[in-house]
């Protein structure tokens, strides 16, 4: 479920995207599925390659794979390079986690400016992320702390939001 993580920036950027909301939907599911392909895809893979013993021993798998591929003997490392390509999806990510911040920090905070809010985010996540510890149990532990707020942004608030829209919403009148 942690993969899917990010998947609900869909809500606030298709909001501000000047399309048809069948271009906007047809966007977001083609890369929901395109996410859902790929990681199905590597689940299948690692699950042939490896035994469910070494399963249990290897904590990545995907890159315990990577490692073991060799391309004509030219790169030697292909884990390296796909960390490096990596990279760019990564910081794309923390920048539309941080975009997300400030936007709704601004509908909170009407009189602060959106660029001091973001510095103020910036500033807290790196200091946050310098202050954690950085031992097994402790990621373990945020990993699971992340994920039980990945299923209320995902599926409880969409869920709970598209119920309030619903009772909201009024009744059409026919015949105008």
């Amino acid at each position: 479920m942690f993969s899917f993580g990010g998947i609900e920036v869909i809500l606030l950027v298709l909001s501000n995207v000047a399309a048809s909301q069948k271009s906007k939907w047809k966007a977001a599911s083609l890369s929901v599925l395109f996410i859902s392909i790929f990681y199905t895809y590597l689940v299948f893979t690692c699950l042939v390659y490896f035994s469910p013993v070494t399963l249990d021993r290897i904590p990545e798998p995907v890159l315990f794979l990577l490692r073991s591929i060799s391309l004509f003997s030219l790169v030697e490392r292909l884990d390296i390079i796909i960390f490096s390509i990596w990279i760019i999806p990564l910081t794309t990510t923390y920048i539309m986690y941080i975009y997300m911040a400030s936007v709704g920090a601004t509908h909170l905070h009407h009189a602060v400016k959106r660029r001091k809010i973001v510095w103020f985010i910036s500033i807290f996540v790196l200091v946050g992320t310098m202050l954690y510890p950085k031992d097994e149990l402790s990621i373990m532990y945020l990993g699971k702390i992340l994920v039980s707020f990945a299923y209320t942004f995902i599926l409880i608030i969409p869920i709970l939001l598209l119920t309030l829209s619903f009772l909201k919403r009024k009744p059409s009148v026919s015949g105008e």
